[in-house]
Order: C-alpha cells, then structure tokens, then sequence
C-alpha cells in the first residue's frame, strides 16, 4: 500500500480499441482455446501475442511475471493473464508478490481471468479489471471494440447525414435559380409582344416601317429564345454537377478512392503534424479497414 502498487494498473487508459493482446498463460491449455475462441468468434482481427508460461507450482511466479515484464515493452494494447479453474492451492502462484508488482510495473493495462468464482488473487486485485474465467475476459475485450465500431459507424452515418442535407440545400437552391432565370425570360418575352404590337399599330400608315420593325421583333424574339433554351441547359448542366459532386463527396466513395481517415489514440482525427509526436499510436480507416501504425518521425513542410 506504502508503494501504491495495487491502483497502479487500475490508472492506466484502456485503447478505444484494443486489437493486439498480449496473452499470459499455459499455452495450449483449456483456458488458451477457450480464450481464442471466444475472440475469434467475435469476427474481429485481433492479434495475439502469446507468452508461454507455468500457472502453477514453483517455477509460476517468475515465469508470469517474466511474461508480463516482456510483453509490457512488446507494443501490445492489452496484456492478458488467464488460467483455468482449479483448487485453491493451485491458484496460489497469484497471490504472490513476483506476478503483483508486474501487474502494477506493467506499461499497459492487465485484465486478469484466473478461472476461480468466490476468491479473488492479489493479482485480480493489482490488475486494472478482473473477470472470472478466461471467457468472460475475452468477452469483456470483445464488448470494448464492439461499442468502438458502433460509435465510429454512428459518426459515418453523422457525417453522411450531414452531406446530403448541405447539397440537398445547393440543389434547392439552383431549382430556385432556376425558376427566376424562366420567370425573367417570360417577362423579357412579354414585353417583347407589346413592342411588337406597338409597332404594329404604326405601321398602318407607313408600310417601309412596318417592314423594318416587324424584321426587328422577329431577331429580337429568336435571341430571346435562344437565351432561354441556354439558361435552361445551364441550369440542367449545373444541376448534373451537383449531382456528381454529391455522389463524389460520399465518404464510402472517398475511402474507395484512396482516401483514408486517420485518428489518434484517443480517436481524434489527425489534421497536422502538431497533433501527433513520436511513438503516437494511429488508426487509419481505410475502404475495407483499419490499418494501425506508430508514429518514427514528425516533419514539419516548414
């Protein structure tokens, strides 16, 4: 207590999504498949690192702790310690202080599943969260990228939302354009008509007038109709481009184009080089995944 050992782990952040475990325990053994299993059953990709190591009898705690200590420096999300169930004095490996002050030295944090149902281990207590058997821990890792892929497909479906309601306005906006460019050019026409009587009209008494006016009104009406027919092709032209800018603008389009999204690890979007250093960790969405990478080196184009 004096050494703040047993919150130590506990303080540590757990990844949005953590993909690469680091697995402590007999491997082969009943608690191993049963942990497998269950993440391969979720139809994730996960990544399993798995450390071979006694659970049990004298060599058990140095050989734990050695896992822990290694799999700490090994870039993992996670680190795993499981064993199945069994008598009290077998799991005695765990509550000694070996495996408790690598849990609380560890770099990330540990998730124990030591398989017995009443008793807790020092090494439950030490580690950042505890389950029962190997299958409720491999579930609970499950449950976190679940609720990570749920709010990242929320944020798409945010995002695309918003997209078609900017160019649901453009659109609306050209219709409207539109409709006034035909209104003007009715007027235009109109006015054109009376002109047209008017002159008419005049005509009665001086007949080389009436030739000259009447040749007038009838360029005057071709251009107008000429200028109608182009605004309207205008208008058709503009709206198609809209349309194609829309379908261009489709996030699921852009990931298929070769664009991609790259988040920190707290799930921030990275838009400079002022948001990462290195040894970030980074996740970029891609069209059919995700890739994670680790930041070497940050240049500035300054």
């Amino acid at each position: 207590m004096a050494e703040d050992l047993i919150e130590a782990n506990s303080r540590l952040s757990i990844p949005v999504a953590p993909m690469t475990l680091g697995l402590v325990t007999s491997v082969g053994s009943a608690a191993w498949h049963d942990f497998c299993n269950e993440l391969e059953g979720s139809g994730f990709g996960f990544r399993i690192r798995s450390v071979d190591a006694r659970v049990q009898g004298d060599e058990a705690p140095t050989m734990v702790a050695d896992a822990i200590r290694q799999l700490s420096g090994d870039g993992v999300d996670l680190i795993v310690v499981i064993r199945g169930g069994g008598a009290r004095n077998d799991l005695a490996a765990f509550d000694t202080e070996p495996i408790a002050r690598a849990i609380a030295g560890a770099a990330v944090p540990v998730f124990t599943g030591i398989g017995h149902e009443i008793d807790r281990s020092v090494a439950d207590e030490v580690a950042h969260s505890a389950w029962k058997t190997p299958t409720a821990c491999a579930g609970a890792i499950v449950d976190l990228v679940a609720d990570f892929v749920a709010r990242t497909e929320e944020a798409w479906a945010g995002i695309h939302r918003a997209a078609s309601a900017t160019l649901d306005t453009a659109a609306n906006g050209l219709m409207g354009t539109a409709q006034r460019i035909a209104r003007q050019t009715h007027v235009a026409v109109s006015r054109s008509d009376e002109r047209l009587a008017g002159r008419a009209r005049r005509v009665v008494a001086i007949r080389r007038r009436l030739d000259e006016e009447e040749a007038s009104a009838a360029r005057s009406a071709a251009r107008l109709v000429r200028l109608s027919h182009h605004a309207a092709e205008a208008a058709d032209r503009r709206l198609g481009d809209l349309e194609r800018r829309r379908g261009l603008l489709d996030p699921a389009r852009l990931l298929e184009r070769g664009w991609s999204i790259t988040t920190d690890g707290d799930g921030r979007v990275v838009r400079s080089v002022a948001d990462v250093s290195g040894g970030s960790e980074l996740r970029t969405r891609l069209a059919d995944g995700v890739a994670l990478s680790t930041v070497s080196e940050v240049v500035s184009d300054d």
